[in-house]
């Protein structure tokens, strides 16, 4: 599926279930998103969330949509509301993810029968973000609890899927999986200094190591 489609709640959940990563780019140099996204693609990574981060986002969201990559399904990251989620949706976003459970984002991308991922850090956030709808729910920040954290969420809510957030490292991917992750969301551990070169080549070997954890390797 190219990124302009629209792709639907279950579309994005399938591609998470076999591929179990999303990378996530977040960076103030907008004008480079587009190459660093095909370069993902190009590496084997399907699933890509560009955070919100400025007013330029939108713009690198609409840049990479027209470039028609094959196979991405292209989200928006940091999504705060409905005029944010709106915006993205009609640049060419087909899944939104939030730090927070918003309750209007939620079901605005339900209405769309498009995936959103809400943040949570509690059992009775992550409840209350399935309640709304949420196919799936952003564990975040991650790295405050660790996979062992996840673990012990899913003693209770074993129906609950998880896709931790904020401080997943490479050599993490693993564990977190193993622990019953649905999938792992990286940033900055893959991005690193991406946006600040014309040098991808370091890049793609960190998607291509990603995609390989992410399958069932394991770190040499």
């Amino acid at each position: 599926m190219s990124s302009p489609e629209r792709a639907p709640a279950q579309a994005v959940m399938d591609c998470l279930r076999q591929t179990r990563l999303l990378a996530i780019v977040r960076t103030a140099a907008a004008g480079l998103i587009p190459d660093i996204v095909e370069t993902l693609a190009q590496s084997g990574v399907r699933a890509v969330e560009i955070a919100l981060a400025n007013p330029d986002t939108v713009a690198a969201i609409r840049a990479v949509a027209k470039r028609d990559i094959p196979g991405l399904l292209l989200g928006a990251g940091t999504v705060l509301d409905v005029e944010a989620a709106a915006a993205a949706l009609d640049a060419g976003a087909t899944y939104f993810v939030s730090p927070a459970v918003i309750p209007d984002v939620v079901r605005f991308a339900a209405q769309r029968d498009l995936a959103v991922f809400p943040g949570a850090y509690t059992a009775t956030e992550i409840l209350a973000a399935m309640n709304l709808g949420a196919p799936a729910v952003k564990l975040f920040p991650a790295s405050a609890g660790g996979p062992g954290y996840l673990r012990a969420l899913l003693g209770p809510l074993p129906f609950a899927r998880l896709l931790p957030t904020g401080g997943v490292t490479l050599e993490s991917i693993p564990d977190y999986l193993d622990a019953g992750a649905l999938a792992v969301a990286i940033g900055s551990p893959l991005i690193r200094d991406a946006d600040r070169t014309s040098d991808l080549s370091a890049l793609t070997a960190r998607a291509q190591t990603a995609v390989g954890l992410a399958s069932g390797g394991r770190p040499a």
